[in-house]
């Protein structure tokens, strides 16, 4: 007789929590995202090339650069193309000097990259262990020198506006 009262005052409590379950379920299944309904897109290869090349670019960090042609005649390839240019360091600065002359400040300022990297360098604030970064240079077409001319890292896009005051233009690499 006490487990019929006991089951009998259960009942309630147990509907209540069926009731929350199902509230809690209904909220779970409004947040998940509904899938897009699928549409069919007739693509030419070049297209799909190209889609693949621009996400590859993106999930690289690189949606700024300069795309690349894999059918690119390799007889017209300068070191001034552009395709180049966006990719690939066109200058090699060296440093050389004595122990905390600013080589590795200057190499920062530059390049926005610092080459002190290790835990001994930056505990001793000295480079040891050799550093290299790129740096791409810009230069505004309307600006007077040296305002004209600006340096960030390479990973900054191809198109870069002109940070100078009263100035609207693009800077080119």
């Amino acid at each position: 007789m006490v487990e019929v009262e006991q089951d009998a005052a259960n009942t309630p409590k147990m509907l209540e929590e069926k009731e929350e379950a199902v509230v809690e379920q209904e909220k779970v299944a409004e947040a998940v995202p509904k899938k897009e309904e699928f549409v069919f897109q007739a693509l030419t290869t070049e297209q799909i090339i190209n889609d693949a090349h621009e996400n590859l670019l993106k999930a690289k960090g690189q949606a700024g650069l300069m795309p690349q042609d894999p059918n690119i005649d390799i007889s017209k390839i300068t070191p001034l193309n552009p395709e180049i240019i966006s990719r690939q360091a066109t200058i090699n600065i060296g440093t050389i000097g004595h122990v905390a002359h600013g080589k590795s400040t200057l190499v920062k300022a530059i390049s926005g990259v610092n080459t002190v990297r290790h835990y001994d360098e930056k505990f001793r604030n000295i480079t040891i262990k050799l550093g290299y970064a790129n740096a791409k240079l810009y230069k505004c077409p309307t600006c007077e020198a040296p305002q004209c001319y600006k340096s960030y890292e390479s990973s900054k896009p191809d198109v870069v506006n002109c940070p100078n005051k009263d100035c609207s233009a693009q800077l080119q690499l």
